[in-house]
């Protein structure tokens, strides 16, 4: 008998653990995670302030500028890729910034061409 609940104990835990993990992946957020990608572009990328490695990954070619929306000091950074980027460029984009995200969310937008430039 001891046996027995000594599975069923092993077993429940296991199962919490992963449900455990499963939370935390939930909310760490976008960190290194999946990020939602408007089909077409052109993209934005944007990310919280508090970046660590932000600057690292605008000298890409593809990125025309980084400003901060609305000219909202303090808030969201905004990594604009040029109109024509393609959607590699885009993935080379991202893929720096999410390496090494801190605490800070990522996330990518469209741009509107008016707005581009």
């Amino acid at each position: 008998m001891r046996g027995r609940r000594t599975r069923v104990v092993v077993a429940a835990l296991g199962v919490l653990g992963l449900v455990g993990s499963l939370a935390v992946g939930l909310v760490a957020g976008t960190g290194g995670g999946r990020v939602d990608v408007p089909a077409t572009g052109p993209w934005a990328v944007l990310v919280g302030p508090e970046h660590p490695t932000v600057a690292a990954c605008t000298s890409d070619p593809a990125v025309e500028r980084v400003s901060v929306p609305d000219g909202q000091d303090g808030g969201p950074l905004a990594v604009v890729l040029y109109a024509d980027a393609a959607r590699v460029d885009l993935d080379r984009v991202l893929a720096c910034l999410q390496r090494d995200p801190g605490a800070a969310q990522v996330q990518v937008v469209q741009v509107s061409r008016g707005v581009q430039g």
